[in-house]
């Protein structure tokens, strides 16, 4: 028989459990710095933010603070027109979004290839959890971006399913196409 001290022990790990592996990361997505040796592929730094952004929300887990309420944020900081968010932003940047971690990062377009580098970035210490990149041909942008997000899922402990992550079906052309429109839209604001 277990003792009514044990037992209400006993139900309260039980329940500390259960509430940690119900934790959710709450994660805002910045724009990615892109340097391209061909201006018409700047864009992509947008890109692969939006894309993150879609893919990560689908992991369990974790939930994505929509970018409307990022660009906002953006402006009344005045950071929408900054090409870079360091840890410390990134950081003033999540507590007002009320979310846990940013992602931010960068792309890197070069005559031989291209590598994109993530950082998930703890808002509540500033300190980067968790890094990444992914590198490979001009062709692979897409698998890139997948790795990325698997990876980052991956570390967070979110359950995901990995051939729901990074299947789609575009060309390069669409894809900046695609990230200018954005452009667009968040001049808007």
């Amino acid at each position: 028989m277990i003792r009514p001290l044990a037992r209400w022990t006993l139900i309260a790990a039980a329940l500390l459990a259960a509430g940690l592996a119900a934790a959710e990361h709450v994660l805002a997505v910045t724009y990615f710095e892109s340097h391209s040796v061909r201006p018409e592929l700047e864009p992509l730094g947008r890109g692969v933010a939006d894309m993150l952004t879609t893919d990560l929300a689908r992991g369990d887990g974790v939930r994505v603070v929509e970018r409307n309420r990022l660009n906002t944020l953006l402006a009344e900081m005045e950071l929408q027109r900054t090409q870079y968010i360091d840890e410390a932003t990134a950081a003033q940047l999540g507590r007002g979004l009320g979310a846990t971690a940013v992602v931010t990062g960068s792309m890197t377009l070069a005559l031989e290839g291209m590598r994109i580098d993530a950082r998930v970035v703890d808002v509540a210490t500033g300190e980067v959890l968790l890094s990444t990149q992914a590198t490979g041909a001009e062709d692979q942008f897409f698998a890139l971006e997948a790795q990325i997000a698997r990876t980052i899922l991956d570390e967070l402990g979110a359950s995901f399913d990995p051939e729901a992550i990074g299947a789609r079906d575009l060309s390069l052309a669409d894809a900046v196409a695609g990230a200018r429109r954005i452009d667009e839209v968040d001049s808007a604001y």
